[in-house]
């Protein structure tokens, strides 16, 4: 374990807190800023929230640190809502150090100034944050007046107004809030680090940073899908190599396959209109390849069906099976070129090394792994896109 965590919070003291927060009060854990959370290109509903500690130790910190976790995680969560104060002064130093990949600062003044240009400027608008965890944990090697810590997990966007295409971008990361026992425990270090960075990138005025925002402002959006239907999800995680994504629930059409021509055929019926309303039903991506044991094990070829409230038509072919998965929480590497077995294993076994290094756990030992494929077949090469998806906790 990384840190030693004074105190989690608990799942209801957190919905307490959002209810809160949604009356529009200052007090308890705020965990969410507003009614939407962060989606793939944006912002969307969070279905539950659960404060997640970042190791299994546990110690005791004095109640001022608890009450500064709740306050200052409450603050987080709503200093981007229009009309919410952009930060309470009272709750920080006024020589406070702020770091993170691009900015290193020092003054509550700059401090406030800061989110200000991020909540609404000439540069960013539209602004939304998700807190998905709050923690306390004792940094060693420091002075003991300034060893508590409060850290919280979190998923960003915001939109650049500055770029004629509006580009959103997001990232995911830490806070680390440094409280200073002698000024009552007020916050007098603020320090940001971004998945999308490796520790030795962190620094502030990092290229790697830069780097990182300008890839985001101009990726444009995938010609090839435009208007198609696709699952929506939340993005928990935005690592360099890989994104951890909480997908909401939908169905999918299932088919045990030999070759991929003969599974592509069965589902294009069943799509076409060999089913109990006889209608047609909207194309979607991606094509999902499913292995329920590594790469090993028997595959399936599902189709994943339009977002509805009403149930899918039912198959009259009986080798399609409708399944209704739940929500899911699943790590997705993306790549390109031609979809091959070898290829396949090769960035699978890419995706497991990246999370071990990251401590991320898969659900189960052998979970299902899937191949996402969001091109068509005829698609040159060095157009296709596919995904990795593995289930992880």
């Amino acid at each position: 374990a990384r840190r030693g965590v004074a105190r989690v919070y608990s799942a209801r003291e957190i919905r307490r807190a959002t209810c809160g927060l949604a009356r529009g009060t200052q007090t308890g854990l705020g965990v969410v800023a507003g009614r939407r959370g962060v989606r793939r290109c944006g912002m969307g509903s969070v279905a539950s929230l659960r404060a997640v500690a970042d190791a299994a130790a546990t110690v005791d910190a004095p109640p001022e640190v608890h009450a500064m976790a709740k306050r200052v995680s409450s603050e987080l969560a709503s200093m981007f809502v229009e009309g919410m104060p952009v930060c309470s002064e009272e709750l920080y130093a006024k020589d406070i150090l702020f770091l993170d990949p691009l900015n290193k600062f020092t003054g509550v003044e700059k401090y406030q100034k800061n989110i200000q240009f991020l909540k609404k400027s000439p540069v960013f608008d539209q602004t939304r944050i998700v807190v998905h965890s709050v923690s306390i944990y004792e940094r060693p090697n420091v002075p003991a007046a300034r060893r508590w810590t409060v850290c919280t997990r979190w998923t960003l966007s915001m939109r650049v107004a500055a770029a004629p295409w509006r580009p959103t971008v997001l990232f995911t990361g830490t806070s680390d809030y440094v409280l200073d026992a002698t000024q009552n425990y007020v916050v007098c270090e603020h320090v940001d680090k971004w998945d999308s960075l490796a520790p030795d990138e962190q620094m502030p005025f990092s290229f790697a940073g830069m780097k990182d925002v300008l890839s985001l402002v101009f990726r444009f959006p995938e010609a090839t899908n435009k208007g198609i239907s696709q699952p929506t999800y939340s993005i928990l995680r935005r690592a360099r190599e890989y994104e951890v994504r909480k997908y909401d629930p939908f169905y999918t059409a299932d088919v045990a396959y030999e070759t991929r021509p003969e599974g592509l055929a069965r589902l294009d019926a069943y799509y076409g209109g060999a089913n109990d309303l006889a209608v047609s039903i909207p194309r979607t991506v991606p094509v999902l390849l499913e292995f329920a044991d590594g790469f090993d094990g028997k595959k399936k070829m599902c189709g994943i069906l339009p977002i509805s409230a009403a149930a899918p038509p039912k198959p009259t072919a009986p080798w399609i099976e409708l399944r209704s998965r739940p929500s899911t929480k699943l790590a997705a590497f993306t790549f390109g070129g031609n979809l091959t077995p070898e290829v396949a294993k090769y960035y699978y076994q890419v995706l497991l090394d990246k999370l071990e290094r990251d401590g991320i756990c898969r659900a189960s030992p052998k979970s299902k792994v899937s191949l996402a494929q969001f091109s068509a077949v005829y698609t040159v090469p060095w157009q296709k896109k596919h995904e990795i998806w593995v289930e992880v906790e």
